[in-house]
């Protein structure tokens, strides 16, 4: 399993590097990043008035200012449409795609909080990120929950439902996870980008189908799989306290996929033993369709 993944890993990425166009961007902080609403019209505009306001220095003469004054209107005029259009787009598209919702709120923002220095168990306080680090990884670690499985309680089979002891992925299973991933996502640790996923997917269902029927059938994962990316998202109250941070885990893509096609399968085998009662990790309920039926019944 590992072996295969690794090579099909592999071709991906020497055929990314190889066929996908690079852009360099300068991060010496001599250019400042244009705003999120700047469109060719206000950049248009905003040039106008400079080359008005310049020949005005020049001659100092009333009709050249004249110039410039309405230059300058019309610029004024522009960038508010421009704001204007722009954030009612943003605000449409809220739902779905709140990542440019996100950015623009943030581009709001004057300051660039991060995580802050940290309260240690002796008292101090963290002085480099590393130890930062490790003070974040020992909370998460604590407050994990490891479950007993020498102590599993014993369900009696019910009628209906069988045992799923043996799961084929057949190529159709694949394609759906293929065609549901979202190109505005990261990529996990191993470097494969949603988007090369989604606009390759063609060619990678029937590898990817191959590997993951070998994963299953030896029960073993790769090791990339297994990796994490986790980042500390600050919740509130004190920044120096490591239990006001929660994790955010972002993991391998392709693992993601397996994950869905292994769940599709447990909710499908499992539809004649759920009841009524069941609104959790079912398609279509939820916390909310739970409490209108207690409501209901009241």
């Amino acid at each position: 399993v590992e072996e295969a993944w690794q090579t099909l890993k592999q071709i991906l990425m020497s055929t990314a590097d190889k066929h996908i166009p690079k852009k360099s961007f300068k991060s010496n902080g001599q250019k400042p990043r244009k705003p999120l609403w700047m469109n060719s019209g206000v950049m248009a505009k905003l040039k106008q008035k400079r080359a008005a306001f310049k020949r005005y220095l020049e001659t100092r003469e009333g009709r050249d200012y004249q110039e410039f004054a309405k230059s300058r209107n019309q610029a004024k005029w522009e960038v508010r449409k421009a704001k204007r259009e722009f954030e009612k787009k943003v605000a449409l598209q809220a739902k779905t795609n709140p990542k440019a919702f996100y950015a623009y709120a943030n581009s709001k923002l004057k300051t660039r909080a991060g995580v802050s220095d940290l309260l240690k168990p002796d008292g101090t306080t963290t002085e480099t990120n590393q130890e930062k680090a490790e003070v974040l990884n020992d909370f998460f670690t604590s407050v994990f929950t490891q479950e007993d499985t020498s102590r599993i309680p014993d369900f009696k089979q019910r009628e209906g439902v069988g045992i799923l002891d043996n799961l084929q992925v057949t190529e159709k299973m694949v394609a759906d996870q293929f065609n549901e991933l979202k190109t505005s996502k990261s990529a996990g640790p191993d470097g494969l980008y949603v988007r090369l996923l989604r606009e390759a997917k063609d060619e990678l269902v029937k590898p990817f189908t191959m590997l993951f029927n070998k994963s299953i059938s030896k029960g073993k994962l790769p090791e990339d799989w297994k990796q994490g990316q986790i980042t500390p998202i600050f919740k509130k109250g004190n920044r120096a306290s490591a239990g006001n941070y929660r994790p955010v885990s972002l993991t391998s893509i392709a693992c993601k996929m397996l994950e869905g096609i292994i769940r599709n399968a447990l909710l499908n085998h499992m539809e004649n033993a759920f009841t009524d009662c069941q609104h959790g990790f079912i398609g279509g309920r939820s916390c909310t369709t739970q409490l209108l039926d207690t409501v209901e019944a009241w």
